[in-house]
């Protein structure tokens, strides 16, 4: 190939539409031939442009860590403070309610009625109601409609399940409807 292959050509090249002698007249060209090598391949990403947004993916996602291992701390100190006589959810300040209002306070209690499980099935349900109130509570602008129905649900799972413990079983099947009512799908 004496002259540039025209653009329709290395169009015809990148989708195999060439018959194979001119593939191979093509290729030979663009191996010699730089601008046409060019025209043929895209430009590399510049370095920089490929690792910013991967550089901010993993500063968000260590952040929202943060956010959430901050949450559960708090969520902690909260429940072990309730449990020693502290103030229920209800009579925290606003400000406070507000910052305790998250998934974590939730999982929080849930991971502690099943810890009663054997020893105060009572205590169990008065957590996993807890939990429940506190999960409808929770604002759908953050956790957005799909996973704040899955929290619902699963809290209010976590109730039938401590009704059932309980020996409560009516009440614990009643329940079990709420909780699949609560799922998103």
């Amino acid at each position: 190939m004496n002259e540039h292959p025209t653009a329709q050509v290395l169009e015809g090249l990148l989708h195999e539409a060439l018959p194979p002698e001119d593939v191979k007249a093509v290729l030979r060209h663009v191996l010699v031939c730089p601008s046409c090598a060019r025209e043929l391949l895209p430009a590399p990403v510049p370095e920089l442009a490929y690792e910013e947004p991967i550089s901010r993916a993993f500063a968000a996602v260590l952040e929202e860590q943060a956010r959430r291992d901050r949450e559960r701390t708090e969520a902690e100190q909260w429940l072990s403070q309730y449990l020693r006589g502290g103030r229920s959810f209800e009579q925290t300040l606003p400000d406070e309610r507000e910052g305790l209002r998250t998934w974590s306070l939730c999982e929080v209690l849930i991971e502690k009625s099943k810890s009663l499980r054997h020893d105060d099935p009572k205590g169990m349900i008065e957590l996993a109601e807890l939990a429940v109130t506190l999960a409808e509570s929770l604002p759908q602008s953050r956790y957005g409609g799909l996973l704040l129905g899955e929290h619902q649900a699963r809290a209010w799972g976590e109730l039938a399940n401590a009704y059932r413990v309980a020996d409560a079983l009516d009440r614990a099947d009643e329940i079990l409807d709420l909780a699949f009512a609560r799922l998103p799908y």
